[in-house]
């Protein structure tokens, strides 16, 4: 009489190991196919097609709402869209599923400080710059240094701690050599402004405000000639600007 409870209990179990065998399966599948739209997701919004990345991740969070990448991506287009508490919860829902997504964390590092949120936006920078991996690290330091230099913040003396810090990781970053040559003019820094200026002109982009800058190094330094090559650029290149208006009052003509 045992005999077929035994026999019972064993096809029991082989159904029962048959039934999980099948939802892991399935559940591996999801979550492959939830990548494969997050990864499309991402390189859409790269490109500037916001409309497909949507789509796209909205496929990823629908087969896996665990996602980190498809979290991280809609909390970029959901900033893009000034739909911040969206953004920020998807932030969180990124970074809870993969506390090691460092790009995620410095996104939202940057988020936080354009929020008004300093002291949790410098938590999350010194988290990201402790990741000695993420190739970014430069990158992370400027944008710290931006944070640094907000209006709510304004400690240009911490500003200038993290732009250094760039700089020392990557000694051609321009905008940091950008901030720098500002930072030194409006501290009277002229001969290390004109340091600065010099070794932005050598890796960055002309632009009004930079060869504004320029202008004013050269005529605080009372060095006519270079003065005036800024000068001459900043009238060829960007004639309509507000920088090249402001011409006149510093040049005199």
């Amino acid at each position: 009489m045992n005999a077929p409870r035994i026999v019972i209990g064993g096809l029991l179990l082989a159904l029962l190991a048959s039934c999980a065998g099948d939802y892991a399966a399935k559940a591996e599948d999801a979550q492959r196919r939830a990548q494969l739209h997050a990864d499309l997701a991402a390189n859409y919004l790269e490109r500037g097609q916001e409309e497909v990345a949507l789509q796209e991740v909205k496929q990823a969070l629908a087969a896996d709402s665990r996602n980190s990448l498809a979290h991280y991506v809609m909390a970029l287009i959901s900033n893009n869209r000034k739909e911040f508490a969206a953004a920020d919860s998807h932030y969180r829902r990124a970074l809870n599923a993969d506390p090691k997504f460092t790009e995620a964390r410095h996104n939202y590092s940057v988020f936080l400080c354009a929020r008004g949120e300093h002291k949790a936006a410098f938590a999350r920078f010194k988290e990201v710059m402790d990741d000695t991996r993420y190739p970014a690290r430069a990158t992370v330091r400027f944008h710290a240094g931006e944070c640094a230099l907000s209006q709510t913040v304004n400690d240009k003396a911490l500003a200038e701690d993290y732009y250094r810090a760039a700089l020392e990781l990557d000694s051609k970053y321009p905008a940091a050599l950008r901030r720098m040559a500002q930072l030194s003019f409006d501290k009277k820094e002229y001969l290390s402004a004109r340091a600065y200026v010099q070794r932005y002109f050598e890796v960055g982009r002309d632009s009004p405000a930079s060869l504004l800058l320029g202008v004013k190094v050269e005529k605080a330094l009372r060095d006519g000639k270079a003065m005036e090559k800024y000068a001459q650029r900043l009238r060829d290149i960007f004639p309509g600007s507000d920088e090249a208006r402001e011409l006149q009052s510093i040049t005199g003509r």
